[in-house]
């Protein structure tokens, strides 16, 4: 009776110490404090006069990373223990018990440390590849029993998912170090925001360089922030976009704009691009780039300016020879031939190509200086579509082209340029037909959304698509997809940038949606009452 009370006061005493070692690893992010609490508790019911901590590095593969000793001196003498012979006791090749000097000298390379006896192997593992090994030595031969083992394998569990843990803590530290190293650095202002457009985390340009005076706190509303800077920067088309950013999807993205300083001498010029972080479609959060432009805007300005001096300069005499050869056809210096009239069409048809051309680099300049003003009337959307269809009729005709309309009926009229609305539709619907294949659809979808009132209007082709690398920058100047299907059809790059402008000059937003080979779908949304673009 007394016999089996011992061995249940023996079972309950392991059991007590297990879980006081348990708690005590949990709690532990330093190896040498694991290990010595380790062998302090396990003292209590099995022989400890040395023991090792080994993790698995993916650098340096196995490594010692504690050790402990009841006697210190001899400890720190370099201890290799055999690789192979430790995987074998994972793999249950072997019973991780060694008590005797044969499988001592096998388990060490140089000769068993501390005049060891005996030496337990635990792996520490959850799955198939350990995280490491827990090593106990005693200085008593054979001290070390099956059910030592057992033990020693139910506090391996547990360890196994703190050095997992550690493992996974300090990995991500280094990457986390690493990322800050590049971030500190980065010349340009790096902004994280969230989804609702809160600051979380900005770089030391974003602080040092680009607003100095009264840098954004992280948690404000970064939107709300950069509407209050409009005393320090220019009122222009940007306040309006911005003000309307929370609405755009993730369609409409990236989103970018310029800030130019509202002073005299030397004004600080910053380009800002929202890119979305999304995962599955759901919007995550976004990433700011903060670039300083001022000295490419210097440039740009001074480019600007000798292009207008060339373009007017080029317009006077464009249009006298233009205006000599009308004189020409019509025979005011005399008869001509049928052969010098059809050269004389088509050298004035392609004299009023330079001049169209002419007029709309003038405009995109005017309307990106903000120097265009626009010429407000109440229009109707289905009178410009209706029209414009009627005055392509010759061209898609010769391309075999139909046209497809679907207008709200209960559309209403909206505050807007017509003229540059016109030329807007014009260019998106030429654009349309140079890239749709004969005997294709052209649709035009105009609706009315009464709780924002805005009214969207949509050209869709069936053309080869967009390629992705372009979606990006077909509004840009001289930027051109290739209509593989109507190779003869040309343009001059300049007609999706007028569309942007002319848009944006209305307070609008305008993009494209496209999966290549399955057409595009070029989207503009006008407000039915203009307002300028004021706070």
């Amino acid at each position: 009776m007394d016999n089996e009370v011992n061995i249940q006061e023996q079972q309950t005493l392991r059991m007590s110490v297990l879980y006081d070692a348990a708690l005590l690893i949990s709690g532990c992010e330093d190896y040498d404090a694991i290990l010595s609490g380790l062998a302090r508790h396990l003292k209590a019911i099995l022989p400890v006069d040395a023991a090792w901590l080994l993790t698995h590095d993916s650098r340096s593969g196995l490594s010692s990373v504690a050790r402990y000793s009841s006697e210190k001196p001899g400890i720190e003498e370099p201890v290799i223990f055999r690789r192979t012979l430790l995987e074998s006791v994972s793999r249950q090749e072997k019973s991780g018990r060694f008590t005797d000097a044969e499988a001592l000298n096998e388990l060490f390379e140089n000769k068993p440390p501390e005049n060891l006896s005996s030496v337990i192997a635990c792996p520490l593992q959850r799955g198939d590849q350990p995280e490491g090994y827990l090593l106990l030595g005693a200085r008593a031969d054979s001290a070390y029993q099956k059910d030592h083992s057992i033990l020693l394998f139910l506090l391996g569990l547990q360890l196994a998912t703190v050095l997992r843990t550690i493992r996974l803590h300090r990995e991500l530290m280094d990457i986390n170090s690493r990322l800050n190293l590049i971030f500190d650095n980065i010349e340009e202002g790096i902004l994280l925001l969230d989804r609702d457009f809160h600051l979380q985390s900005s770089n030391p340009p974003v602080r040092e360089l680009f607003f100095r005076q009264t840098p954004p706190a992280e948690g404000e509303d970064f939107i709300a922030f950069l509407l209050e800077q409009r005393t320090r920067f220019q009122i222009g088309r940007w306040i309006s976009p911005l003000k309307k950013i929370r609405e755009r999807t993730l369609a409409e993205f990236p989103f970018s704009f310029e800030l130019i300083e509202a002073k005299d001498q030397d004004p600080q010029a910053l380009f800002l691009e929202f890119l979305p972080v999304e995962k599955g479609g759901q919007r995550l959060g976004f990433l700011v780039i903060l670039r300083d432009i001022a000295e490419m805007k210097k440039a740009d300005d001074l480019r600007k300016d000798l292009t207008a001096m060339l373009i007017h300069d080029l317009r006077s005499p464009l249009g006298i020879i233009n205006w000599n050869m009308e004189m020409i056809l019509e025979g005011v210096t005399g008869d001509i031939t049928t052969k010098q009239e059809k050269l004389l069409k088509g050298t004035i048809d392609n004299s009023r190509e330079l001049l169209n051309m002419i007029d709309s680099l003038l405009d995109i300049d005017r309307l990106e200086t903000g120097s265009l003003t626009l010429e407000l009337q109440m229009i109707s959307m289905r009178e410009l579509i209706t029209s414009l269809i009627e005055h392509m009729e010759i061209l898609s005709s010769q391309m075999q082209l139909g046209f497809s309309l679907d207008i709200s009926e209960d559309l209403p009229p909206l505050t807007a340029d017509p003229s540059l609305i016109r030329r807007v539709l014009f260019n998106l619907l030429f654009n349309a037909s140079k890239y749709s294949p004969p005997g294709s659809t052209i649709s035009i979808r105009v609706s009315y959304d009464s709780n924002k009132d805005t009214i969207t209007t949509s050209v869709s082709d069936q053309g080869p698509g967009i390629p992705k690398k372009y979606r990006n920058l077909i509004f840009d100047k001289y930027v051109q997809v290739q209509a593989k299907s109507r190779g003869e059809v040309k343009s001059k790059g300049l007609g999706l940038t007028f569309c942007k402008l002319a848009v944006e000059a209305h307070n609008g937003s305008i993009w494209v949606e496209s999966e290549e080979g399955e057409g595009a779908t070029f989207r503009f949304t006008l407000s039915r009452e203009y307002s300028e673009a004021r706070l």
